[in-house]
This record gives structure tokens, sequence and C-alpha cells, in this order.
């Protein structure tokens, strides 16, 4: 959007501190999933390697943290599923 009003001659509107963050963390970052695999490779660009290794543990704790979440659920709606069908399940 801001495009576009620049294009227009309108001042765009300010971009929030977190926007400015986000977009920075955005450009020095690459997440790779590897082949046939759930495991990702977390890469920051940054000059202090400490900063990029806390960055990139970060982001690959939560994408775990998330998939376990993701998980629990499923288990949760597919247990909830089999038990109104049926009296008995296998889960694979």
């Amino acid at each position: 959007m801001a495009v576009i009003t620049q294009m227009l001659g309108r001042k765009s509107a300010p971009v929030s501190v977190d926007e400015i963050v986000l977009s920075t963390l955005y450009d020095r970052m690459t997440v790779i999933q590897e082949r046939d695999s759930r495991i990702i490779s977390v890469l920051i660009r940054s000059t202090d390697p400490q900063l990029a290794a806390d960055i990139a543990n970060a982001v690959a704790n939560a994408h775990v943290t998330r998939r376990a979440q993701l998980s629990l659920s499923d288990t949760a709606e597919a247990s909830t599923g089999c038990a109104r069908k049926s009296t008995s399940c296998a889960f694979a």
C-alpha cells in the first residue's frame, strides 16, 4: 500500500517499530525445510554471532512448540471423531 500512496504523491502512513523490526528480521532470515523431513534449518545473518544464534534458536523452538501443539490438536480431533463414529478406533 505504501508504494501505491507514494506513486499517487501522497505521504505514506508512519511505519511502526514492530513493522521495521519484522521487516529487518525477514530480510536477514532464511528458513529451509530439509528434504523429506520435518526438520528445518534457520539461518540468521548478523554481525553479532550470539544474537544470530539466539534468534535462530528462538525461531526453531517456536516451530517445535507449534508442531507439538498441532500434533496434539490433530490427535484430540481424531480421538473425538472416532469416539463419535464407533466404539473402536486405531491410530497409525
